[in-house]
């Protein structure tokens, strides 16, 4: 399962059999606006999706939502486009406007983890919390079934860092 970044309401989808387009920030020049409106649009279709987001980066490689929104379209592609997933997600991590939304730091924990990189994981889904993110809380949820989370559940460090941020959920017994 992978999470659909959505700025202007801190709304978050998740992508489950399909995709219901979020609203976005629409703010920039107009050709920016329109290919991240036909990105929206298209986010049913992966393939059209990621010609859209790589469109709109084009034209703006700065939007952070745009990267995140890329990496987990090609997350949804499968293993073999994990590299790129990965460069889109880590980017946007590092830009200012990704670096304080939690789900680009969820997909990151959730790549990582689907990768076996357990410590990076860890980091990742920690972020949110240590970077005290508004709404990171809503992560929580999503997190206890996510596929994609397994081998980082299994690891131990989930629950280590949930009862460490004062969450008590089912799973990780006190």
């Amino acid at each position: 399962m992978h999470l659909e970044w959505s700025r202007p309401l801190g709304v978050v989808l998740v992508l489950v059999a399909v995709i219901t387009p979020p609203a976005i920030a629409l703010d920039g020049d107009p050709q920016t606006q329109k290919a991240l409106r036909e990105a929206m649009e298209a986010l049913e279709d992966c393939d059209m999706a990621i010609a859209q987001w790589e469109k709109a980066l084009q034209l703006d490689p700065t939007r952070a939502e745009a990267h995140s929104n890329l990496g987990a379209c090609y997350m949804r592609k499968g293993v073999r486009f994990r590299r790129t997933a990965r460069f889109h997600l880590e980017h946007a991590s590092r830009l200012e406007a990704g670096e304080r939304e939690w789900v680009v730091w969820y997909n990151l924990a959730a790549l990582y983890s689907l990768n076996g990189e357990l410590e990076e994981a860890a980091s990742a889904f920690e972020a949110p919390f240590r970077l005290e993110i508004r709404e990171a809380d809503r992560m929580v949820e999503p997190s206890q079934a996510d596929p994609d989370l397994e081998a980082f559940r299994a690891a131990g460090t989930y629950c280590e860092i949930l009862v460490r941020y004062d969450y008590r959920i089912s799973l990780c017994p006190q």
